[in-house]
């Protein structure tokens, strides 16, 4: 393990005094980075270990600790888990995008690594917390290592197939364009490989802006795709939004695709406007 100065990003982090970050490498040829890990060990452990696996980061950006998960405001949220004897341990994974095959091993890696932080045989359980890719990757090692992982829990995963998932975003995207068509200046099938640079102002501004601003044609684009919404966070009435529930939808005109709301959700989060989807194939 590489220990050395805090990153920028992670500077900014006010990790508890039990607190160390570090580096593993990955011995990958194809992706060499190594992967940037945290541990957190309380005085009062009880033999315990969570694990945190993060969502889905884009590709450009470089690798980092998952602050932004771990934090709500100036709150640590492991917090309540390390004040009832808990360690904690999180890694940036040693690839970002779709990172499910390296994030497999950098999990165990950090397993075997926080091993040798502890004394021999005192580590009794351990379990996954995964959001968004993060939950795929939570259920995959609780799949394939059941002798390792206690227990894991997959939070907002695509667990019901990449396929699926793809294909309901573009579905939702092409209902969303009928209702709401001058948003985006591309299609679902011609999107700029430099779109993610205005994607901030899209998720934080454009969208919430012109979601609020025509209810009418959000109910109707909820009420056709199924998807789940916050309704909380939201800015609408009940009774504008039937509950969810199976519906039905042609695109372009060549076949039919329903979907059904699950309990899990993956959110696209603004500053006021939370738009969360998650469904099943019929």
């Amino acid at each position: 393990m590489c220990l050395g100065a805090p990153s920028a990003a992670s500077a900014q982090a006010p990790w508890p005094p039990f607190c160390q970050e570090g580096s593993l490498p990955s011995h990958d040829p194809k992706y060499p980075a190594d992967q940037l890990i945290l541990t957190c060990i309380p005085p009062n452990w009880n033999g315990q270990l969570v694990m945190y696996a993060h969502g889905y980061v884009r590709a450009q950006l470089p690798l980092a600790l998952p602050i932004n998960e771990l934090f709500l405001d100036d709150t640590f949220i492991p917090e309540t888990l390390l004040s009832q004897g808990f360690a904690f341990a999180t890694t940036s994974y040693h690839k970002n995008g779709y990172a499910v095959e390296q994030a497999r091993k950098d999990l165990n890696d950090l397993l075997n690594h926080f091993k040798k932080l502890v004394k021999p045989v005192s580590l009794q359980k351990v379990y996954l917390v995964g959001a968004s890719e993060g939950g795929m990757i939570a259920a995959l090692m609780i799949e394939h290592f059941p002798d390792k992982y206690a227990g894991a829990l997959a939070m907002c995963g695509p667990i019901g197939g990449g396929p699926y998932q793809i294909q309901y975003l573009s579905d939702f995207r092409a209902v969303f364009d009928y209702f709401f068509p001058n948003v985006f200046p591309f299609g679902v099938a011609d999107v700029p490989e430099n779109a993610f640079l205005n994607w901030g102002t899209y998720a934080t501004q454009t969208i919430p802006l012109v979601i609020v601003s025509d209810p009418d044609a959000t109910a109707q684009l909820y009420n056709v795709t199924g998807a789940a919404f916050d309704l909380i966070r939201s800015r609408f009435q009940p009774q504008q939004l039937r509950p969810p529930s199976a519906s039905c939808f042609t695109v372009s005109g060549e076949r039919t695709t329903c979907s059904r709301p699950l309990m899990a959700c993956h959110m696209i989060t603004g500053q006021r406007f939370t738009l969360a989807h998650s469904t099943m194939r019929l």
